[in-house]
């Protein structure tokens, strides 16, 4: 961004030829922190504005509002969804079907919908009781282990009718490190047993997954997903099968002991 200017001197005394020399001129623009773009002639041109842009990095504000929920996204959305598990895309797409289907409003698809989530809930105080004994068994195995190893009366009652040991001075008992290291010596076979059988237990399922052998969970949730998909034959099977699959096994609002 110079300009060039040619200027053919004058002969020097006692020179055959003239010389030419070529100046160069200083930049007639100086940088600011604004960006300019010079003219042919040398001149600053107009200050280019950068768009401003919006918070989430658009230059340009979106001529459509953005889906705020399930019900305002289009098909492409919940099929790409749907099929990568998620429920609520399922139940939509479930929705729209039966609007198709039965050629009602959306409202009206909504009240069929809960029809089939309450059959695809029956019988969930069977298919779920062996998970809630699980859960209450282990919860209560944990809590009472403690004091069957670090409180003597429970210590004393549990080695005077199942054990039969040798119970040590009780100056050798004054604290609950110390009786735990009394009652240990019968305790530690149990929990110790107890630990592997379960560690086992998840490894050899690990190794049912594996060979693709479905364990109770995955059977149950097929028998629902058959079991519904013939109470409403009208709508599409897979549609069905695939949103029982994907729904939990119990239903949030009748977690315990549904009825």
């Amino acid at each position: 961004m110079f300009a060039v200017r040619r200027s053919v001197t004058s002969l020097h005394r006692g020179s055959r030829m003239g010389a030419t020399s070529i100046h160069l001129l200083e930049p007639r623009i100086s940088f600011a922190p604004f960006s300019f773009c010079a003219e042919p002639n040398g001149r600053p041109g107009k200050k280019k504005r950068r768009p401003k842009r919006l918070g989430n990095g658009n230059s340009v504000a979106p001529k459509k509002p953005v889906p705020s929920s399930f019900r305002e996204m289009d098909d492409l959305c919940l099929v790409t969804l749907g099929g990568m598990g998620n429920l609520d895309a399922r139940e939509e797409i479930l929705k729209r079907h039966v609007m198709h289907t039965d050629h009602v409003s959306y409202e009206a698809a909504c009240d069929t919908f809960s029809k089939i989530e309450e059959t695809n809930y029956e019988w969930m105080r069977f298919m779920s009781l062996p998970f809630q004994i699980g859960i209450v068994t282990a919860f209560t195995a944990g809590i009472v282990s403690i004091p069957f190893v670090f409180y003597l009366p429970a210590v004393d009652y549990f080695n005077e009718h199942f054990v039969t040991a040798d119970q040590p001075p009780l100056k050798e008992l004054e604290t609950a490190l110390e009786v735990g290291s009394w009652s240990w010596n019968w305790m530690e076979p149990v929990l110790g047993t107890s630990t592997f059988v379960l560690l086992c237990l998840q490894y050899m399922r690990m190794h049912l997954d594996l060979l693709g052998v479905k364990p109770y969970t995955h059977q149950m949730k097929q028998i629902r997903a058959q079991r519904l998909a013939k109470a409403f034959p009208q709508y599409s099977k897979d549609l069905l099968i695939s949103y029982s699959l994907s729904s939990p096994f119990y239903d949030a609002k009748k977690l315990w002991f549904p009825v």
